[in-house]
């Protein structure tokens, strides 16, 4: 299974989302890859207690073997973060890795049998090449969006692929706002049915997770975000129909 996480815009969730899978799925699953595709300040590493910043990674091989045109793995710096879970940063390049490299990394994390491959794909427009590799490939795309005006207007113009699915994080279901933002979205018939059963609520205690370097599903399990992403992640689970045979080709 390949679930592609991304945001609507910087800052909307995506990595926190995106380890939070990873992490969940790890706990039932027998080999997962969280595979950052995107560097920043606070790239999908954070949440695994990395060495930040991490210089290494897959970006700088695929950068290293474009400059010299010599043929090396991508699925290098690979990090075990549990018995279950690995994770790959993307490391320190000038560009983003190319069609062929994004589609090699993927490859090769399928020749390491990894069961399920978590991308963080960062924000929309960043790496617009390999992100529509991975949202070519993927069994599932995410899409984390927050109930502001900024996401809202660019929900307006976004047009869903297949298998993508918007997901709403930091919301206040008590806000009278909400009813507000529930009616807009519901008046975008490109959308009808593409809002995930899960919104992920603001909640102070996933910061606090992160200062401490880990998701806030395994660091605070009983917070309410914390739940709500247990539940996106068993969501995901149920809801992939896997791709006709199955392969990266």
């Amino acid at each position: 299974m390949i679930i592609l996480v991304k945001g609507l815009r910087a800052g909307a969730g995506a990595s926190l989302t995106a380890a939070s899978i990873a992490w969940r799925l790890s706990l039932t699953r027998p080999k997962v890859l969280a595979l950052s595709a995107h560097s920043s300040a606070a790239p999908l590493e954070l949440y695994f207690n990395l060495p930040l910043p991490q210089p290494e990674g897959w970006f700088a091989a695929a950068a290293a073997w474009a400059a010299d045109g010599k043929e090396r793995p991508l699925l290098t710096n690979l990090w075990r973060s549990t018995d279950s879970l690995h994770v790959l940063p993307a490391g320190e390049a000038s560009e983003g890795p190319s069609v062929s490299h994004s589609i090699r990394i993927l490859r090769e994390a399928a020749m390491e049998d990894f069961t399920d491959i978590v991308i963080d794909g960062g924000p929309a427009g960043v790496n617009p090449a390999a992100t529509l590799v991975f949202a070519e490939i993927a069994d599932l795309t995410v899409t984390v969006a927050e109930p502001d005006a900024g996401c809202l207007m660019r929900l307006a113009r976004h047009v869903p692929a297949p298998r993508e699915f918007i997901v709403l994080n930091r919301v206040r279901p008590e806000s009278p706002s909400m009813q507000e933002v529930s009616r807009f979205l519901a008046s975008l018939p490109q959308i009808e049915g593409r809002i995930a059963p899960v919104m992920i609520p603001f909640d102070d205690l996933a910061l606090e997770a992160s200062l401490v370097k880990q998701p806030v599903v395994q660091a605070i399990p009983g917070a309410a975000s914390a739940r709500a992403l247990s539940a996106l992640a068993g969501w995901v689970t149920v809801k992939v129909i896997p791709r006709a045979g199955g392969t990266v080709e």
